[in-house]
């Protein structure tokens, strides 16, 4: 149902495009809990990007350290054009959200090349497609490059890894 053209003209039963797939599957994880007016999806839509802060601090100390990612956790909270976006029940709430485990799982990875951490990568490269069509380009520019690069390993083991992948 499109919202808006239900709102106003009681019509409208046609599939929209405002909301990606997997941010329409958040909210609708509070609606069927009965909280359905948009204020209620506010609320959720902030506890989502208040988690956001936390996983960026995540990513932050995976990338440089302990003392980066607090910067990055306190950044995350206090920069107005991320949390705009809850407050509007937009997508972008949980793509930045995917964005940051991203990052956290890639660094992740590519300190410890381990089956875990290719999963938990791949897992959440798969989610952030979900919420913007340019999120799939995290699997050739972004995934493939780590899995060549993955550090301990083997030529031969780089190379298995990428066919197995492929076929």
């Amino acid at each position: 149902v499109d919202p808006w053209s239900w709102a106003f003209r009681k019509t409208g039963v046609f599939p929209g495009a405002e909301h990606p797939p997997l941010y329409t599957l958040f909210l609708s994880i509070p609606s069927s809990l009965g909280f359905q007016t948009f204020r209620e999806h506010v609320v959720a839509g902030t506890i989502l990007g208040s988690i956001t802060c936390g996983v960026t601090g995540f990513a932050g100390r995976a990338v440089a350290g302990r003392r980066v990612g607090i910067i990055a956790a306190f950044l995350a909270a206090v920069y107005a054009n991320l949390w705009i976006n809850d407050a509007l029940v937009m997508s972008e709430t949980i793509t930045a959200l995917l964005a940051a485990f991203v990052i956290w799982f890639a660094y992740r990875f590519w300190r410890e090349p381990t089956m875990r951490n290719a999963l938990l990568f791949g897992f959440a490269c798969g989610l952030a497609a979900l919420t913007r069509a340019e999120f799939v380009f995290f699997f050739p520019i972004v995934a493939l490059p780590l899995v060549v690069q993955a550090r301990g390993l083997a030529t031969r083991e780089r190379v298995n890894r990428i066919l197995e992948r492929s076929g």
